[in-house]
C-alpha cells in the first residue's frame, strides 16, 4: 500500500498563462533571534599553588 497514489508514467499539463506571463511578488521579513547580553565579569582571582618544600637537612655537628 506504499506505492497507492504514485503514478510512473504522469501526465504533466503546461498551459500558458492567459495575460501572458505572470510575476509574483512576496513580501518577506526575516528577524534574527539576538543572544541574550553578557553579564560584567566578575573579580579575577588567581591563586598560585606552589610545590611543598622538602624536608629540611639535618643539623651539622
Amino acid at each position: 500500500q506504499q506505492n497507492l497514489f504514485q503514478d510512473p508514467n504522469p501526465q504533466v499539463v503546461r498551459r500558458p498563462a492567459p495575460g501572458g506571463n505572470v510575476t509574483y511578488t512576496q513580501n518577506i521579513r526575516v528577524r534574527f533571534l539576538q543572544p541574550p547580553p553578557v553579564p560584567p565579569p566578575g573579580p579575577l582571582i588567581i591563586k598560585e599553588v606552589r610545590a611543598p618544600q622538602p624536608p629540611l637537612p639535618p643539623p651539622l655537628r
